[in-house]
């Protein structure tokens, strides 16, 4: 046998590993950018089907009256108490309401930013009329303002009520939106994640997450940017 068809031969044999190895690389890199794609959907459905929730360490040794404030305008308030409300308290949370601390009249800015302190998140229930709610949006950016003073990368939890909204001069709610911390109330996962974004409780039986959600209406028409 001559020496080119010895080589050719052995090429011959090494050829199908090399394109093995080749695929396998291709395959692995494929499933490590699907995963990194759906590292936040992943780690839901884990939370939810073996309740495994380790990436709260931040939490870990703080004391904290409230669970979660929940921030929300007067429009949105039968979604807000009926569902989410009546859900997180029904799983054992401990749960500020916003509207409720407002109406006894206890929300001075004084007031509002020591509600903030006590709690471990903030559940804003975002739709067109809270972007439209300039006292609740104060009240927003507050909270926005002392979770990042002190470092909280969780601190806000965004439940959007709507597909289509506006948000013109509050461009600030596309950073969340495009980071995760938020949760479509359409979602068929709602409840795990929001209950992934809060403090581990036991869960039992929830409202439907989708209940009681009223038609898209304006407040002021002057809020909506074109």
């Amino acid at each position: 046998m001559e020496r080119d068809d010895f080589v050719c031969s052995g090429m011959q044999h090494f050829w199908p590993y090399v394109m093995l190895i080749t695929a396998l690389i291709l395959l692995t890199i494929i499933l490590l950018c699907f995963v990194y794609y759906y590292r936040f959907e992943i780690t839901v459905i884990i939370f939810e089907k073996l309740n495994w929730h380790p990436f709260d360490k931040q939490d870990e040794g703080l004391c904290k009256i409230y669970d979660a404030y929940l921030m929300y305008c007067d429009s949105d308030h039968k979604y807000a108490q009926n569902t989410i409300l009546k859900g997180l308290v029904k799983k054992g949370y401990r749960i500020a309401d916003h509207l409720r601390e407002r109406e006894l009249g206890a929300l001075t800015e004084e007031e509002t930013a020591k509600f903030l302190g006590q709690s471990h998140r903030v559940i804003v229930v975002v739709s067109q009329n809270l972007l439209c709610d300039t006292k609740v949006m104060h009240d927003f950016y507050r909270a926005e303002s002392q979770g990042k003073a002190h470092g909280k990368k969780r601190f806000i939890i965004m439940v959007v009520m709507h597909d289509k909204l506006n948000f013109g001069k509050h461009p600030v709610f596309l950073h969340y939106i495009n980071t995760n911390y938020f949760i479509k109330v359409t979602s068929n996962r709602f409840w795990p994640r929001l209950f992934y974004w809060l403090p581990q409780k036991q869960c039992d039986d929830l409202p439907a997450p989708i209940e009681n959600i009223p038609q898209l209406q304006l407040n002021q028409d002057d809020c909506v940017v074109e």
